[in-house]
């Protein structure tokens, strides 16, 4: 489930950049170790990532949340949302989109995650919020439709985020 799930974020997050996603523990190495909350940060990474290693995805998904919480930096933050959705652990997805959101208001890459993760819980309502949200931020036009339109293909009630996505770029030619 982690790498079908993973694909998913990654591929959203890469929309914009056309390149790989970021290296998991990436935050953990640019964290300067000489202050305490960096070393907690690190060391809160790390044991995310271990977690994964062993298979423990809800595990992995709670530290990674829990560090994007008390972090500013944008890159855990999606990480942090990656690892929840790749984990199905959709509530935390939720909230680190969320932060992620918080972090960098203007993100359409974080729109989009939240998007996603919205139509994952099966909350057409937040979707639509969200999508509104990335299109109007301009990050839509930079974006590949294709293959959004793939990610859209994976979600379990496909007809349902089309139909979303139909609206929210409908509305905007009104």
């Amino acid at each position: 489930a982690l790498a079908g799930c993973s694909a998913t974020l990654r591929a959203t997050t890469d929309l914009s950049r056309g390149g790989p996603g970021e290296a998991p523990a990436t935050a953990a190495r640019d964290a300067a170790p000489d202050s305490a909350a960096a070393r907690d940060e690190a060391t809160q990474l790390v044991i995310g990532e271990i977690a994964l290693e062993r298979g423990d995805c809800r595990a992995a998904a709670e530290t990674y949340v829990k560090a994007a919480q008390r972090s500013s930096d944008t890159r855990l933050a999606s990480r942090a949302a990656e690892v929840a959705l790749s984990c199905e652990q959709f509530p935390l997805a939720r909230q680190a989109a969320a932060r992620w959101r918080a972090l960098e208001p203007n993100s359409g890459n974080a729109d989009l995650a939240a998007a996603i993760i919205a139509l994952k819980r099966y909350d057409l309502v937040e979707a639509r919020a969200a999508l509104t949200e990335w299109r109007d931020s301009g990050a839509a036009g930079n974006q590949d439709p294709l293959r959004f339109a793939e990610l859209l293909q994976r979600e379990t009630d496909a007809t349902a985020a089309y139909r979303v996505f139909g609206d929210v770029l409908a509305s905007s030619t009104s």
